[in-house]
């Protein structure tokens, strides 16, 4: 992730999966937005957390004309919601001021959660899964030192192994555990190190509540095999 101006992170949410954009451009980006004028330490977010509202009986998907999702929202105290579309899906992009970006997204979550919108939030816009590319732009070095890193070319060495796709010449690594190493070895901050934790958690139970919401009991049976007492 690059670091943000000033210290501001400025986070999106997607409906599908934060990406970390300069404060600059999340003002230009969301009308009446000040990032510039926060107190330094102060999160802004940039929540996408897509919500459809669907015809359950008939499997099919209608989404709400935007008046009414505006309205439904800003009842439920999300007047920092901006409506948008992409690839089909509706996502909202909030700038909210918070102490923590996990007490941010929290926070949003809650608030869509609250309105009277008929649907369901899918996850936050950040992916667990990375790519050394990826990794070297999340810590805004060049990709040829991260492979350095990877190989144990460069740096204290020990580097995490990949998590999957191993045997298909594009293997992917968990962003966790690749945060955990630079932090460890003092590349990152302990702070951008809670971020990816709290993120990959909170997309992890957004998950288990929708496939929950779509195979309730299939899910609870895996789930009851894996995690004893879950029930």
């Amino acid at each position: 992730m690059r670091e943000p101006a000033a210290g501001r992170p400025c986070f999106r949410l997607l409906g599908a999966v934060a990406k970390w954009t300069k404060a600059a451009d999340c003002k230009s980006a969301i009308p009446g937005s000040n990032p510039g004028g926060a107190s330094r330490g102060s999160h802004f977010l940039t929540v996408t957390s897509v919500f459809l509202c669907a015809d359950r009986d008939a499997g099919t998907c209608e989404v709400l004309p935007e008046v009414l999702l505006e309205d439904a929202l800003f009842d439920a105290g999300c007047s920092d919601a901006t409506i948008s579309m992409s690839f089909g899906r509706v996502y909202l992009e909030f700038v909210r001021r918070e102490a923590s970006l996990k007490d941010a997204i929290i926070s949003a979550i809650n608030d869509v959660r609250a309105s009277a919108i008929d649907g369901y939030l899918v996850r936050v816009d950040e992916c667990d899964l990375v790519t050394p590319s990826e990794i070297a732009r999340r810590i805004d070095r060049p990709r040829q030192v991260v492979h350095q890193y990877i190989h144990g070319e460069r740096g204290p060495g020990r580097f995490p192994p990949p998590t999957c796709n191993l045997n298909d010449g594009a293997p992917l690594w968990d962003w966790c555990e690749v945060a955990y190493w630079l932090c460890e070895n003092s590349f990152i901050s302990e702070e951008k190190l809670r971020n990816a934790q709290d993120l990959a958690i909170i997309n992890h139970v957004l998950e288990l509540e929708n496939q929950r919401r779509l195979s309730p009991d299939h899910t609870q049976e895996i789930v009851d095999a894996l995690i004893p007492c879950s029930s």
